[in-house]
């Protein structure tokens, strides 16, 4: 026999065909059932009552406690608001300049690493702090290319490092249109005022020394 709550038991006692066999194997049962606080059964989801076995119907309270628990929303992580976001800058870009689409990339140097030898196995390789997010190969305004460092729009922007300030002002040195852009509407400004620039033509190989 399965008890479902205290209130149960008590409705089965009052029965006048209750032996007083069955009310001694009722009590043995309500002494295994979970007590939180004075003597009250602990409350249970719904699922963990169908998984249980305990029940073989449940109440509409069950259903929308189950319910409400489920839809609350999840905070997440900055970076991956700043991923989704990026993403889109990505699409967006592609679509509107299908020629060159294809040579916006993202730099995968950020990220964390699993131990220290992974971090110096990749640092080896050429993996560098503050490299920035987006790189356009395409010369435009007399630029050679354009690098962007992107950020989620506020309130959800990470900090800029040190290291990512100091990548755009190399980057900026050596002939790159280099910004930090905060959210979609601000990269897709950037994107776009640059590709309307005229084409930068480079005559000498001087000139990039």
């Amino acid at each position: 026999m399965r008890i479902g709550s205290i209130s149960d038991v008590d409705q089965l006692r009052r029965a006048k065909n209750v032996s007083s066999a069955i009310a001694a194997q009722l009590d043995a049962a309500l002494q295994k059932l979970p007590v939180a606080g004075k003597g009250r059964a602990e409350p249970k989801s719904a699922s963990s009552k169908v998984a249980e076995g305990n029940v073989t119907k449940l109440s509409q309270s069950d259903v929308l406690a189950d319910l409400a628990a489920s839809s609350k929303p999840k905070k997440r992580a900055k970076g991956e608001i700043e991923g989704e976001e990026q993403t889109v800058v990505i699409d967006e870009f592609r679509m509107r300049f299908p020629v060159v689409g294809q040579l916006l990339i993202h730099i995968p140097n950020g990220g964390s690493r699993s131990n220290k030898f992974e971090g110096y196995r990749l640092k080896r390789q050429g993996v560098r702090a503050g490299v920035s997010d987006l790189l356009l190969p395409v010369a435009r305004g007399g630029y050679i290319g354009l690098w962007i460092e992107f950020k989620a729009a506020a309130p959800n922007n990470a900090a800029v490092t040190e290291s990512q300030k100091e990548w755009v002002d190399l980057m900026a040195e050596q002939g790159y249109k280099a910004v930090i852009c905060l959210g979609i509407d601000e990269a897709m400004s950037v994107l776009i005022d640059y590709m309307a620039l005229s084409p930068t033509r480079i005559t000498a190989l001087e000139q990039l020394d």
